[in-house]
């Protein structure tokens, strides 16, 4: 099943059997674009890559057992925790009008009634964090093992 995904990607022997390896476990391991290992903290895509400190990091237990597995089983030059950089909006005071505010009040509840599916369909796409072995492959491939909602633990 990965023959026409290596063709695509050019992968090396041992992402691919870490991607099979993965499938066998019914767990979802993501090829990513970035190679290499990282000396320092980076930032790519609103997305800030680290490498994982478990002294510092908490990962949740089904995440720590899939590191452990890949770690005793795949050749892994480097582990990196990836967190979605978040900007928080400043709060901005506005004088209007009354009528006003009640108008944009109803155009905005009209409007969240039609985005609402499109909005929870974005929600599918919300990268933090993430847990990513760098493979020892000679390419430095890096995969992602795991992602969870930080707010669900």
């Amino acid at each position: 099943m990965l023959a026409p995904y290596m063709n695509r990607r050019m992968i090396s022997p041992e992402a691919a059997e870490l991607l099979r390896s993965g499938r066998r476990k019914h767990r979802f391991y993501r090829l990513m674009k970035e190679k290499g290992v990282i000396e320092k903290p980076i930032l790519k895509s609103k997305i800030k890559y680290d490498e994982y400190d478990p002294n510092s990091i908490t990962i949740p237990t089904l995440a720590e057992n899939d590191l452990k597995d890949v770690l005793a089983n795949h050749p892994v030059k480097q582990v990196v925790i990836g967190h979605e950089i978040v900007e928080k909006p400043e709060k901005k005071k506005v004088n209007v009008d009354q009528w006003v505010g009640v108008v944009r009040t109803i155009m905005v509840v009209i409007a969240a009634i039609y985005l609402l599916p499109f909005t929870l369909l974005a929600l599918l796409f919300v990268y933090d964090p993430q847990l990513i072995v760098v493979l020892d492959d000679g390419r430095k491939t890096w995969i992602e093992i795991a992602r969870w909602d930080e707010l669900s633990e």
